[in-house]
């Protein structure tokens, strides 16, 4: 079933911009639930996204799940790995489709009362994670927060035992802008602290631990209350209760596109975007006048996997329905960071979503689907 918005006949081609918005308004609904392998800690924050592709297509749905079961659609928080797409490859048997699809905004949180917008430097965020920070009043984090009242409480770190593309972007954070205090380089697992096998776990030790810190998504911090550190960015300091500034982070990130057509995004790290990966005015956000564009400095960068099989096309429906304005905007509800606009434009080869270039043939399909 295709659905569209008539064009009035013109006889050059659309701009790129304007094809774009035509794409947004072609939707191929394929009827069927698709079951999508996510990670553990993203379910809950997905579901807002079925219900929103229901209300386009009626007979169509999407279900997360967070298990090892081979499936058409596959999201991981992380640029996939070459062995990740070579299995992936070899489950579909057909061509596949890669692309980066939304960001998770890692944040540092804390259980100490009182410290609501305390400032953590690169120095003392790197000391916490490799373990040479231990108490709450160490110089590296007092200096930084003149006014604050700092005492000896232990520093307890939590993390996840398996990899995460948060710790990534924040140990990739760490690794650009303070290499003189984090020797590690980007990894997505810590060896220091305390370590739990599932969100769950980590969040009731942490919530009933005085002094507590893990790197969370920013959308498990709001729903748990948590406050989250202030992290300094060029001189700037960055909240990440500002929702503008992850839509600004995002764009930081870098890509390649492979020989397959596979679309490859980094994690987002360092704050400041690209040259020509943000539009402020298509994030809705106003820059001022002689203001820096920063924005938050650690975003893992989510990619879905998808099998293009002509035999299963509710895979292929699945990934190209998720990197819509519509969907990208239920993210974003959900506490997820929606691509920049400008890359977001740059999925549609590698998901294999048609632009038109000819609004007169647009014109004669919409006739054809009677819509």
């Amino acid at each position: 079933m295709v659905c569209g918005l008539a064009l009035a006949s013109c006889t050059p081609p659309l701009p790129p911009d304007a094809a774009a918005a035509v794409a947004e308004k072609t939707i191929v609904c394929v009827p069927g639930n698709q079951e999508v392998q996510v990670p553990e800690y993203l379910v809950n924050a997905l579901t807002f996204v079925s219900s929103t592709l229901t209300g386009q297509c009626p007979e169509q749905s999407i279900t997360f799940l967070a298990d090892d079961k081979p499936r058409d659609v596959v999201f991981v928080d992380h640029p996939p790995s070459d062995q990740e797409i070579a299995n992936f490859e070899k489950f579909c048997a057909s061509p596949v489709l890669i692309a980066p699809v939304f960001g998770v905004t890692s944040v540092i949180g804390f259980n100490i009362i009182g410290l609501d917008g305390l400032v953590l430097t690169p120095q003392a965020v790197a000391g916490i994670l490799d373990g040479s920070i231990t108490a709450w009043n160490d110089p590296l984090i007092a200096e930084a927060n003149d006014g604050y009242e700092l005492d000896a409480t232990p520093i307890t770190f939590m993390h996840l035992d398996t990899p995460d593309g948060r710790t990534a972007a924040i140990t990739g954070w760490l690794a650009k802008d303070a290499p003189e205090s984090w020797s590690l380089g980007q990894v997505d697992v810590l060896e220091t602290g305390q370590s739990f096998q599932t969100e769950q776990e980590l969040l009731d030790a942490f919530n009933t631990t005085e002094g507590a810190v893990a790197i969370l998504p920013n959308f498990a911090a709001a729903q748990n209350v948590i406050p989250t550190a202030v992290l300094p960015i060029q001189g700037v300091d960055i909240n990440p209760v500002d929702t503008d500034l992850p839509k600004i982070g995002i764009a930081a990130t870098e890509y390649e596109v492979t020989d397959e057509g596979y679309m490859i995004a980094s994690h987002a790290v360092g704050g400041v975007p690209v040259e020509g990966q943000f539009d402020a005015a298509a994030a809705r956000i106003v820059i001022l006048p002689d203001t820096e564009e920063l924005g938050w400095p650690a975003i893992a960068m989510t990619h879905v996997m998808a099998c293009d099989d002509p035999a299963r096309p509710l895979a292929k429906s699945t990934a190209q329905f998720m990197i819509r304005l519509v969907a990208q905007g239920v993210l974003e509800t959900g506490g997820l960071t929606p691509l920049s606009e400008p890359v977001r434009v740059l999925t549609f080869p590698a998901l294999k979503v048609e632009v038109p270039t000819d609004p007169e043939a647009l014109l004669e399909d919409e006739a054809g689907a009677g819509s």
